[in-house]
């Protein structure tokens, strides 16, 4: 085995961890949220990783085995052009609406969860600057496209359940008259 793939493979075995590490967090996270906006955003964070991980493992399997792993990345790149977490985050504020309160607990949830999520982004981002093969390099583009996705989530919703109002005046782009 190359030092590359050996590499390659050490990568993926961290990327492994830090995804179950993340749907563990969320997971407990979603079961002591207080608030319903925060129990469905940390649903759809722990189901993300669960894919994430599931993706990592079958790429993992395939690299360990020399073979080509092409096809799990089209699935990876299909399935992230398909959720649209952004639109479904507006969802779930439009339908709990301004009046919503949130626990000091679900807010240091959600900080501790974007503390998480930058990390992700970094060890992706440095380890992209690493990668030499093709298939690797789409694999971490696609992971740090992802993470910086979940970084925004969870920034939106935190904002949203700190101050409702303030983010719905934010993102309705109301019309000014004058």
């Amino acid at each position: 085995m190359t030092d590359t793939s050996e590499r390659a493979l050490e990568m993926f075995q961290t990327a492994l961890k830090m995804e179950e590490k993340g749907h563990d967090f969320y997971q407990k996270a979603l079961t002591n949220c207080q608030n319903p906006a925060g129990v469905e955003i940390f649903r759809m964070l722990a189901q993300d990783e669960v894919h994430h991980t599931r993706i990592i493992k079958k790429i993992y399997e395939k690299m360990s085995g020399g073979a080509d792993y092409s096809a799990e990345l089209e699935e990876m790149e299909a399935e992230r052009r398909k959720d649209d977490l952004g639109a479904l985050f507006r969802a779930v504020a439009e339908k709990h609406g301004k009046d919503i309160h949130a626990e000091t607990s679900d807010i240091e949830a959600l900080e501790i969860g974007l503390d998480f999520e930058k990390k992700a982004v970094d060890f992706y981002t440095r380890s992209l600057a690493a990668a030499t093969d093709e298939l690797e390099k789409r694999f971490l583009e696609e992971m740090v496209a992802e993470e910086r996705t979940h970084v925004q989530l969870i920034a939106d919703t935190k904002s949203y359940l700190e101050n409702p109002a303030d983010w719905f005046e934010a993102h309705e782009k109301p019309l000014l008259e004058g």
